[in-house]
């Protein structure tokens, strides 16, 4: 809806608003200032976490920062996005990390920089269903997962 003009006083002036510097003042100590001084306590804490894991967990601080990020993004929004890294990552050439002289000492080779499941092994197992009657055993070997007694209800 749109707005009307700003009302005038009778001699054709706008409106002066007066200064209340009393109140700002009150509002800068009592609610200002104390939050400040919270807010950089807490921002002290941060910034010692983030030097300790930089120097001493060898983890640069902007990986952290995005860490963080996707740790408290929703689960779908954070596939997403490690979906999109994972493509640009592999389009930049950049998607395996090469293996260093102590992976190979451990025996191991380059990997992925975000493993993917892909085809087989991300979709599980089905079974037909019919008249045939299936036990816990073939709903265990769908899942890929060691049998156990239990009996499924009818």
């Amino acid at each position: 809806m749109a707005r009307g003009r700003k009302k005038k006083d009778e001699d054709g002036g706008s409106v002066v608003k007066t200064i209340d510097a009393e109140r700002a003042k009150r509002i800068i100590d009592q609610d200002i200032l104390p939050e400040q001084t919270t807010i950089g306590e807490h921002a002290q804490a941060v910034s010692t976490a983030f030097k300790e894991i930089t120097k001493h967990c060898h983890i640069p601080s902007w990986v952290v920062r995005v860490a963080i990020k996707l740790k408290k993004t929703e689960d779908a929004k954070r596939e997403h996005e490690l979906r999109a890294l994972n493509a640009m990552l592999e389009v930049m050439g950049l998607s395996v990390i090469p293996a260093d002289l102590v992976d190979q000492a451990n025996g191991a080779n380059g990997t992925n920089v975000i493993p993917m499941r892909k085809g087989e092994e991300a979709a599980p197992g089905l079974i037909p269903l019919g008249d045939d009657e299936h036990d816990d055993a073939a709903f265990a070997e769908a899942a890929g997962e060691e049998p156990t007694d239990l009996k499924l209800a009818k």
